[in-house]
């Protein structure tokens, strides 16, 4: 969590409503170790987008 608040520039607090925000959406998920992956909500925002970016949102 640290990490990606010091990428994103924001206090490690507002990263993790941004993550909880973003799995409630069903935009990402955290897989069986913890890591943060996409979601298969992603798909549906991209359908509107090219095929390669609607398949990368496709969950493995």
């Amino acid at each position: 969590m640290d990490e990606l608040a010091e990428a994103l520039g924001v206090h490690r607090s507002a990263a993790y409503r941004l993550l909880r925000t973003l799995e409630y959406c069903g935009l990402i998920v955290r897989d069986l170790a913890g890591r943060i992956v996409l979601g298969a909500g992603l798909a549906a925002l991209a359908s509107g987008v090219s095929r390669d970016l609607q398949q990368a949102a496709l969950p493995n």
